[in-house]
């Protein structure tokens, strides 16, 4: 079973960081919803969309450019893009349950969708568990 409260604070979690009038260039700030960093060898990168909302392209770029870092630093580095169906704004989206959408790979170089339907934690807990002897998950 995984731990779903693993916030110090939900409340800080819910407040919106804005990037009104941040712009260099044409250049705006993205986010990445997560991120995990295994033992400096494996890099994973998720953003969580809406069922049919796509990826805006500097979103997209960014999550690539994260993984071709991660190749130069010698780390095997994925970037998901992972879906929901939660439509109210007030209900919590958790990352667990989210569908794999496509996969950006190290491997790969390219985007792909997932060779089967998976979940966000067990295509992470799959890609650590080919690249890392020492495993733990749960």
């Amino acid at each position: 079973m995984v731990e779903r409260g693993v916030y110090q604070s939900v409340n800080r979690g819910r407040q919106l960081l804005r990037f009104d009038g941040f712009k260099i260039g044409n250049i705006t700030p993205t986010d990445i919803d997560a991120h995990i960093d295994y033992h400096n060898r494996i890099a994973i990168f998720f953003e969580a969309k809406l069922f049919d909302k796509d990826v805006p392209y500097g979103q997209r770029l960014a999550l690539e450019r994260l993984v071709k870092d991660a190749k130069s630093a010698r780390k095997h580095g994925a970037a998901m893009i992972v879906e929901h169906g939660v439509i109210d704004p007030a209900q919590d989206v958790f990352l667990t349950d989210c569908a794999v959408r496509e996969v950006f790979t190290t491997e790969g170089m390219t985007w792909r969708p997932p060779k089967r339907k998976i979940n966000a934690y067990d295509a992470a807990c799959a890609y650590i568990a080919h690249y890392a002897r020492d495993v733990k998950t749960g």
